[in-house]
């Protein structure tokens, strides 16, 4: 028995329905405060909090802090808690996700000759199941493994060998597919084969054992690097 395991934004939901996500949800606090503060700073000044050089925040705290630095700053009272942020966060993420056009049939492909499959991602527990029932995937998925529940984040290779583990198989065994310097060097460090989605300029850390234009090509070389066959 194989295990192919993905990461899940920017590998299966693209890019850009992410940051959609993220401006919709810049514009409804926007518009909760009457359009005290522009949007557009708002999605900056989170794109900052957790994506820039300093950044370590999780998406949601990135969302909440930029809000209420914008509050202190405009100098205006914060209308919603943070758990209704987290709601919204949670809302808008699942409305606006969209599947690259090859994520579905790479998946399905690779459970069928790979026999296990599954998802490693930094997003909350809540979120990635709504994410993959939302686009139709969690049904054929062997294990999700998010860093909220195990408390730690990529390139950690705790999380790619708790998921190794849920699927009963050896780490050897395993090819990860991602499109981050965080999944290759976790992948590597837990033992498994990696492989690069190459959807971005990303400056790597370890060397994948394979780069890859999409995810149709990735899954043809992981089935490849596994010796996976159609009686696995």
């Amino acid at each position: 028995m194989h295990g192919i395991l993905f990461d899940l934004f920017g590998t299966l939901i693209t890019v850009e329905s992410d940051d959609n996500a993220h401006k919709a949800l810049s514009k409804k606090l926007a518009e909760i405060h009457d359009n005290k503060f522009p949007w557009e700073e708002h999605f900056r000044l989170y794109n900052d909090l957790v994506h820039g050089k300093e950044g370590k925040l999780t998406s949601s705290q990135g969302t909440w802090k930029a809000l209420t630095m914008l509050a202190e700053k405009y100098g205006f009272k914060v209308k919603v808690s943070y758990d209704d942020v987290n709601r919204l966060h949670l809302e808008y993420h699942i409305r606006f996700a969209e599947p690259y056009e090859d994520a579905i049939n790479a998946i399905v492909y690779a459970k069928k000759l790979c026999g296990k499959v599954g998802v490693i991602t930094d997003a909350d527990k809540e979120m990635a199941y709504g994410i993959l029932k939302h686009i139709g995937v969690l049904d054929y998925l062997d294990v999700v493994v998010t860093s909220e529940e195990y408390g730690v984040n990529k390139p950690d290779p705790r999380l790619f060998l708790i998921a190794a583990e849920k699927m009963g198989i050896e780490p050897s065994k395993c090819v990860v597919i991602g499109d981050s310097w965080k999944d290759v060097e976790g992948a590597k460090r837990a033992g498994m084969k990696a492989i690069l989605v190459k959807r971005r300029d990303t400056v790597l850390t370890v060397e994948p054992d394979y780069v890859a234009k999409d995810l149709s090509e990735a899954v043809e070389k992981a089935i490849e690097l596994l010796g996976c066959s159609t009686t696995t």
